[in-house]
Parts: structure tokens; sequence; C-alpha cells
């Protein structure tokens, strides 16, 4: 069975930056970027408007792959689990942070899933406008 639910909230734009501390609700969150100057000055104005992160993974590549997930998942892993994940950048850094979501603490299983496939695993993520959750469903 297929399903794609996706009721995620992208916001951009003049403003945008400022509601994230009502929208954050002083959960732990870590933050998902790009290394360059342009993302470093927002992650800035992010910990200045919502206090700090738990963590902050700025080594994302272009169309990254299994290979430059892995080091991302350790990282996210040893800060201990955050309650939301947000990105700030685009496809890129959005696509690790659903991967990142969807890993949890299991990176093997869902490197397994992605690579082998099959009905064995499954991953189901759903986000809503608050919260991201994840569920694994053995089969």
């Amino acid at each position: 069975m297929w399903r794609f639910h996706n009721p995620v909230d992208v916001q951009f734009g003049p403003g945008c930056l400022e509601t994230l501390p009502e929208r954050l609700n002083g959960r732990r969150y870590a933050l998902v970027t790009y290394n360059e100057p342009f993302f470093t000055e927002l992650t800035e104005t992010i910990t200045t408007l919502a206090g700090a992160p738990q963590v902050v993974i700025n080594n994302v590549e272009p169309n990254p792959d299994i290979a430059n997930l892995e080091p991302l998942c350790q990282q996210l892993c040893s800060s201990g689990q955050p309650e939301v994940i947000v990105a700030l950048g685009g496809g890129s850094v959005m696509d690790t942070a659903k991967f990142l979501s969807a890993a949890g603490s299991d990176f093997e299983q869902t490197k397994s899933y992605l690579t082998e496939g099959g009905p064995q695993r499954a991953a189901v993520v759903y986000t809503n406008h608050r919260d991201s959750h994840y569920r694994r469903n053995r089969q």
C-alpha cells in the first residue's frame, strides 16, 4: 500500500523568521542548513530570536545521497533527539531534514529500506503544522 499525505507548512518571505519562536513554543530543535555565509547569518538571526538550537547541521550537500546522510544522522543522534527539525534552505536541506526525521536514531533501517526496498519495512512520516512524528511499521 502506498499513501502520501503532506500537510507541511512551508513559510518564506519577509517576516517568516520572526514567527519561529511561537511555532517552536520552547521545544528543543535541530537546525539543518547549508554552510554558506547567507545561511550562517540567518542561523545567527534564528538563534537570537528562538534561542540556541540543540544542534546545527550545516554541512548539507547538494543532492545528498546515503553516504552524505549517514554522518549527518550520527551528528543529530549524538546530540539527543530534538523535538523539531527546522530546515533552513532549499530542496536539499528540506530533503535532508525529512530523511533525518524519518531515520530518527535508526539510520541503518532507513538506509536498508531506501537501498533494498521491500514490504518488510516501511517508514511512515506525517507532519502537521506543529510537529513531526515518526513511526515504523513491520509487516
